[in-house]
């Protein structure tokens, strides 16, 4: 099976979406994973992502109709903040601390990826 890649995806926010929007929400993911993840691979594996899956790749545009919009024109590539871990629990603060950021809708994109690492 072929997947094509479109980088010039624009799709209209649904009603739904655009409550999501206005609320003050972030939902923080967690997995542990044994044995050694290389930054460089992590990278790698998060394009491939970014290339199938095209919401993992967009920006929030506002109209002047004050329509709301997703596009994948102009968004930056994802960056891994990587943390040293240093202690067993560094991952509950970790959460915290993502929980608190807000993404930067405007430029995108709206997902951010943190490895804490021993």
């Amino acid at each position: 099976m072929t997947t094509t890649y479109n980088p010039q995806f624009k799709r209209r926010m649904t009603a739904p979406e655009r409550v999501l929007l206005m609320l003050p929400l972030n939902v923080v993911m967690v997995t542990k994973i044994k044995g050694e993840v290389k930054v460089e691979r992590l990278a790698a594996v998060l394009d491939s992502l970014r290339k199938r899956h095209a919401l993992l790749a967009v920006r929030v545009v506002i109209d002047e109709n004050d329509m709301a919009w997703y596009v994948t024109e102009n968004v930056p590539e994802f960056t891994i903040n990587a943390i040293p871990r240093q202690t067993e629990d560094q991952w509950l603060q970790t959460v915290v601390d993502e929980s608190k950021k807000s993404l930067p809708i405007e430029t995108g994109p709206l997902v951010r990826f943190s490895l804490l690492y021993s």
